[in-house]
Parts: C-alpha cells; structure tokens; sequence
C-alpha cells in the first residue's frame, strides 16, 4: 500500500468520526497543552484508531487528535475557524523514517488544511536566549542526516525549494498577536538533530557558527512535506532549556517542568493567532 492510499484510509476514518474539512492545523510539541479547551464541536481520536498513525513515546505527547471549531469574535466578525490539533508527535529517534514522521502532514492536507502550525521545545544556541522565551523560526539547518522526500515522487517535485517555506506574512502576524498580548517574541534559526542524546559543548559551538539560534529534535520533517503539499507555515519554539553552563542541568523532566511554568503565555499567543490568521 502506497502513501497516497494510506492518507486516504486515515482521511476516511477521520471524516467517519467528524465531518469538519479543518482550514488550520497545528501539530503541539512537548508541553504544549491546553489549546483545545475552548475548541466547540470537539472530537478526539486516540492516533491508534487512525489507520497507520503512530502513538508518540515519549512523555508530554498525548497522542491524540482533536477536530473542531475555534470560536470567531464580534469586535472583528470573523467566523469560527475550523481546526485540527494534533497533541504530540512522534520522532526520528524513536526509530521511525522520515515519511511516517511527515505522514499526519499529508493527511491533514488531504483533510483541508492549508495553514500549519508548528509548535515545539528549543533548547537554547543563542545566548541571548532564556528559558521562557517564545521564538518565530525564520529558518532551519537540518542536521539529522535525512529527509522526508527521499524516495518521493519524482514526477511531482524532487528538489524543492525551501527558501520561504517559513510564512513571511505569518511570521508578522504572529509578531502583530504577541505585541496585542504583551509577549516579548523573538525571531531565529533552528537547528534540527536526530536526538536522542542532548547536544555537547562543541556541537553547540558549531551550531553557534553555523548561524543556529536554537535546536531540537523534531519540526524539520513536519515543514518540508507541509513546503512539498504547498501548505503555508508557521512555527512557533518556546525555549524550555539553556546551557548547562547557565547552572540549570539539561532533562528532559526538566524541560516539560519548564514548559509547564511558560504555557499560559503559549497558549495566549496561539489562541491570538487563530483569531486572527
């Protein structure tokens, strides 16, 4: 069975459970919980009752997917947005390829979806940056050694272009929401690793002369399948460790503990957005 008839499978199920054809998708990395709770019309689908969807590992990952509506507002007449919210990810160390990492991203598409938003935990290259801070990635480096469109159609698309696969117009709404909401944001480069092992000292040097301003394990597959299906995108790190060096050890208990001290302001930002975008 081919990708294109799997998405088709996962789009069949999904639609059987709830008839919304989403317009917006968010993917939510560790931590960041809390966005569905004023979705309306709400449907939760464990990812193990959605044909070849994966159930993430790793804790801070739900595993489920939530379809529904965002309210709109009467100051500015919008209308409800129709979402889809994936609660946790899997990885690549986890052991699985590329393409079941960028799967739930075609199906999505398939779905409806034509913005994504992509949250995730960052630890910190740039030492300007701290624990707390929300970041808009403007651009990546991608070192974990792969790609989702290995092996891809050829007919479609096979050296895609990857210069503004990162939503300008995106980016400056999100820069428009936080000042709305009082949120200090910054704008930087991130570094994608394989994981699971945590960064050395002089893996960090390298990235801080390769031009990365933070790094993590995930993202990267997410946004090049969303560039191939043409999707427009936006991603959005809350830096949840620093340098060791700073005094605080890097865990991954640690950094769920962090991003659960700084969500009240992810979630104000992300809600800003959906009302607006």
């Amino acid at each position: 069975m081919n990708w294109n008839q799997k998405v088709k499978k996962a789009k069949e199920y999904i639609l059987s459970k709830n008839g919304i054809n989403p317009e917006v998708g968010l993917i939510l990395g560790s931590g960041w919980e809390g966005l569905d709770e004023k979705i309306k019309k709400k449907v939760k689908i464990p990812y193990n009752d959605i044909p070849f969807f994966h159930s993430p590992g790793v804790k801070g990952h739900k595993g489920e997917l939530i379809l529904g509506e965002w309210p709109g507002g009467r100051k500015n007449r919008k209308a409800g947005k129709k979402v889809c919210i994936m609660q946790g990810r899997i990885h690549f160390y986890e052991g699985y390829s590329m393409q079941e990492i960028a799967y739930p991203v075609m199906v999505m598409k398939a779905l409806g979806v034509k913005i994504l938003i992509i949250t995730n935990a960052s630890g910190a290259v740039n030492e300007s940056f701290s624990c707390g801070d929300l970041v808009l990635i403007s651009d990546h480096i991608n070192l974990m050694g792969s790609n989702p469109l290995i092996g891809w159609d050829a007919k479609r698309v096979r050296f895609l272009n990857l210069s503004n696969v990162y939503d300008e117009k995106l980016i400056n709404l999100a820069k428009i929401c936080a000042k709305r909401k009082k949120i200090k944001i910054k704008e930087g480069v991130y570094v994608a690793t394989s994981g699971p092992a945590y960064e050395t000292p002089a893996e960090i040097r390298l990235m801080c002369r390769l031009g990365g301003d933070l790094v993590g394990m995930s993202t990267v597959p997410e946004v090049i399948m969303a560039g191939y299906l043409k999707m427009r995108v936006l991603a959005v790190a809350c830096i949840a460790n620093v340098n060791e060096s700073k005094g605080e050890k890097i865990s991954h208990r640690n950094i769920i503990k962090n991003m659960h001290k700084f969500r009240k302001n992810l979630v104000k930002l992300v809600e800003e957005i959906l009302f607006r975008i």
